[in-house]
């Protein structure tokens, strides 16, 4: 009997047809459950067999990475060590030409330095000879007027040689002897000798402040000749007031 015919067979009973559904679906039912059961169990497995492997590859990853040799970290490290590198060529080469710049830089503002402490020389050299070449000529100035102040000193010397003994030569003022004691009479003796010692010691400061500026020429070509002309005067004056004081001494006899 062919399968189309069983079929027509099975359909011609309408009662044992849904008989035979119920029972195919209790049975799909069925095995369905224990495929389901079979699924969970052979993944409940996986799942364990899984999580070992899973865990035993972690404990070697980290002791790959404690040990330095895992090869991800591996890769890892040598990526960051190239990258080390570039950097550092990078950074030595922009080192290196700013040091180059640097010293070109140096370079130039020691050439300007040098430059201009050359010239900075020069000039100084050129002043310093200036004002050497100035004072020189000053002091050739200087000396001119020494020697013309000495000329004149060493003629007023002379002039006052001459003086001085054309003085001595004049003869001396007597004095009457009546006079002498009139004036005794009158001012008495003390007196008359207290004005001769005050006399005397007026002239004895003109004679040293005479010997003096005779001993020290400088003092005496520091002075204008006007004042020279009145030094003179006044020591021709005191030498005629000596003389007399003299005279005066010899009269009243207290010389």
């Amino acid at each position: 009997m062919s399968e189309r015919s069983r079929r027509r067979e099975y359909r011609a009973s309408p009662a044992i047809e849904y008989g035979d559904e119920n029972h195919k679906n209790h049975q799909v039912v069925k095995a369905l459950a224990e495929k389901n059961a079979a699924c969970e169990r052979l993944y409940s497995e996986l799942k364990a067999l899984l999580h070992s492997e899973l865990k035993t590859q972690v404990e070697q990853k980290q002791d790959r990475l404690l040990n330095h040799q895992d090869p991800d970290f591996l890769g890892q490290r040598e990526k960051i060590r190239q990258e080390y590198e570039e950097k550092l060529q990078r950074l030595l080469a922009y080192r290196t030409l700013q040091n180059d710049q640097l010293d070109r830089v140096e370079e130039a503002e020691r050439h300007i330095i040098d430059t201009q402490y050359e010239n900075d020389s020069k000039n100084a050299v050129k002043s310093l000879k200036r004002a050497i070449r100035k004072k020189k000529q000053q002091l050739l100035l200087e000396e001119n007027n020494v020697n013309s102040s000495v000329a004149s000193y060493i003629a007023d010397e002379n002039e006052l040689a001459n003086l001085m003994a054309d003085l001595s030569e004049k003869p001396r003022i007597e004095v009457p002897k009546k006079t002498v004691q009139n004036e005794r009479k009158r001012k008495g003796t003390d007196t008359m000798r207290e004005l001769l010692e005050a006399d005397k010691n007026c002239f004895n400061k003109v004679f040293a402040a005479h010997e003096s500026s005779r001993n020290s020429p400088r003092i005496v070509l520091s002075l204008k000749p006007t004042q020279i002309e009145d030094d003179l005067m006044e020591i021709a004056t005191a030498v005629e007031v000596r003389k007399e004081y003299d005279q005066r001494a010899k009269a009243s006899g207290l010389v």
